[in-house]
């Protein structure tokens, strides 16, 4: 599943895991206010199994 919080409103979308290096997110509508997307922050993690977060790609093995 990803995880997204984007103007502090945390979303959950489930994925799906093709091999052992890929995973699609299903697709998902998410809302914001403002004009210009580009200057939107946006944190985003994947989560395994239910509790083993995935989101710092400089330490997977």
């Amino acid at each position: 599943m990803s995880v997204s919080s984007i103007s502090r409103t945390t979303r959950q979308c489930p994925a799906l895991r093709f091999n052992s290096t890929s995973i699609q997110c299903q697709k998902t509508t998410y809302d914001y206010e403002g004009s210009d997307i580009s200057d939107l922050p946006v944190d985003l993690s994947v989560v395994w199994n239910g509790n083993f977060v995935i989101d710092n790609p400089f330490n997977i093995q």
